[in-house]
């Protein structure tokens, strides 16, 4: 495995330049099938939406006339409805909360040539999946990202669809405090939107909401970094891995 060791903040944007650069000279070039899709995953609030917009903006640039599409795995989860008939809304994340042959039939079509795919919407903001479609339009590159990598159905490995696979991986405690952040800045995006899942932690006090946060925390999300995402390491072509803030410390090559 190769090592690129990254420093300086005000770098990261060159350095993930440099490394799509690599992956488009090494893979898409090389080995192209429309659409390529790279794979973005790692535990819940590492910054996988975060940085699927960033590769997409460097992407736009560096390929003028391609279009590029990001797409969230979020978007195959079941319903809070249907979460909550099977008693597993606190599982979400989890395997079994996704639409997993809804997952697979999205690859099959996308791997079949046709142009104009729709799919469900998932909202942060309110929770759940919301009566919106996403229509995926004649993609020549998707960035894929999320959790659920690692789930089956009839033995078809998402992961096995996906033609790059990247994992972001961070110390946990740096990744809770993301999980935090994120969560408060929710429930600021709430304000004005009754409707949304996060406007009743608005009339809570912050003993009240860090309860919350842990158990989701602590009995949710860590469980299923630990038991579903984490083997992901072993399975990805390259490891981002960050330090605090969301500084790159170094990206591994797993391709050696």
């Amino acid at each position: 495995m190769n090592n690129y060791i990254i420093g300086d903040y005000k770098q990261q944007k060159e350095i993930y330049k440099d490394f799509l650069k690599n992956i488009v000279d090494k893979f898409i070039k090389k080995n192209y099938k429309k659409p390529f899709i790279i794979g973005l995953t790692g535990s819940v609030a590492s910054g996988k939406t975060t940085l699927s917009y960033i590769f997409q903006e460097i992407l736009k640039n560096m390929l003028p006339g391609k279009n590029i599409c990001r797409v969230s795995t979020d978007n195959f989860l079941k319903s809070n409805e249907e979460l909550i008939r099977e008693n597993i809304l606190n599982r979400k994340g989890f395997p079994e909360s996704y639409k997993n042959e809804l997952f697979c039939q999205f690859f099959m079509l996308i791997k079949s040539g046709i142009k104009f795919i729709s799919i469900p919407v998932y909202s942060h903001l309110y929770y759940d999946i919301i009566q919106e479609n996403y229509i995926i339009r004649d993609p020549d590159i998707i960035i894929l990202e999320g959790l659920g990598f690692g789930n089956n159905f009839n033995k078809c490995h998402v992961y096995e669809h996906v033609d790059v696979l990247i994992f972001i991986k961070a110390r946990m405690n740096y990744v809770r405090s993301w999980y935090i952040s994120r969560f408060y800045n929710l429930i600021y995006e709430s304000n004005n939107d009754p409707k949304s899942f996060y406007y009743k932690f608005r009339s809570m006090n912050d003993d009240e909401i860090m309860k919350i946060i842990n158990y989701a925390w602590y009995k949710i999300n860590l469980p299923n970094y630990y038991k579903n995402i984490v083997r992901l390491q072993k399975k990805s072509n390259f490891i981002i891995v960050k330090t605090a803030n969301h500084v790159v410390l170094n990206i591994i090559d797993n391709n050696q």
